[in-house]
């Protein structure tokens, strides 16, 4: 009994009919007319409307369109009229009716399994918005947590072409993505740094675990910083089988050498872990 039935039917006697029939197996409220039913579904959520057409008010067309245009479009519909005329059947059913009965013409068992496929298909139709709504939120929360990183986040292909940037790497290197089109990340690595940064990257390729090296990094301005970089190698990346993932922090000189203020090898393993599985998410 979680999902609510709303009865419009003007008529006293096929209205209590209609309620006998149900009230045992669902949580089944009745309204005499339009307006009436109007105000029910002002005041609580129904996710199915059992409706006549020919009522005084407001005709049970007119009733429908009202509803789904200003209040639930996913509200499930039976209508049950003897006034076929008033909203042909094939309009009806092409539209905004789940399914149309004619007023002594079917069996209590009938309705009740008409009932239960249009609550299944409305549980089906929240449970897609909800989750659409929660991946929506979580697309959202990841990839704010990408781009406002404290830390120079990119991500690049296998030959280290970049394919996203976080605005900490814009600030650190003064590149944007739009500028490294077409570029290696290789080349934003001072000369006599790249070799071991090549020797590193491809051992991440190769699998051999989440790696580290300390470059000088060209920036746009012509200026040089050392940075230590994290990689770590992702699948399924914007359709491609693999792509790397990393980390950038500007490091000291002098605390490099001698191991002082560097990060702890196991927390930056987590780091790398925690910001892979952010990144999976945001793609």
């Amino acid at each position: 009994m979680g999902q609510k039935i709303l009865i419009v039917e003007d008529d006293l006697v096929f209205r209590n009919y209609l309620y006998q029939v149900l009230k045992y197996d669902y949580d089944v409220t009745t309204a005499p007319g339009p307006l009436e039913a109007i105000e029910e579904i002002r005041k609580d959520t129904y996710s199915l409307m059992i409706t006549d057409l020919r009522m005084p008010d407001m005709d049970g067309r007119a009733l429908v369109e009202k509803v789904h245009s200003e209040y639930d479009p996913n509200m499930m519909v039976i209508v049950i009229t003897a006034f076929e005329d008033d909203w042909p059947m094939d309009v009806a059913m092409s539209s905004n009716v789940f399914r149309y009965l004619r007023k002594g013409s079917f069996m209590p068992s009938e309705l009740k399994q008409n009932v239960d496929k249009a609550l299944d298909v409305r549980g089906s139709i929240v449970s897609l918005e909800e989750y659409k709504r929660r991946a929506d939120i979580s697309e959202t929360l990841y990839k704010d947590v990408f781009d406002n990183s404290t830390d120079a986040l990119f991500v690049t292909d296998i030959h280290l072409r970049p394919l996203a940037v976080n605005k900490r790497f814009e600030m650190t290197t003064g590149y944007g993505l739009e500028e490294l089109k077409g570029k290696a990340l290789f080349e934003i690595i001072s000369q006599e740094d790249r070799a071991q940064a090549e020797q590193a990257f491809n051992a991440q390729i190769r699998g051999q675990g989440p790696g580290s090296v300390t470059v000088n990094l060209l920036m746009k301005d012509g200026s040089h910083k050392h940075v230590k970089v994290w990689a770590r190698l992702v699948q399924d990346v914007q359709g491609m089988a693999n792509a790397v993932f990393c980390i950038a922090r500007e490091v000291d000189h002098a605390h490099e050498a001698r191991g002082q203020g560097a990060p702890d090898t196991a927390e930056l393993l987590r780091q790398v872990e925690e910001k892979t599985r952010d990144l999976d998410v945001v793609e």
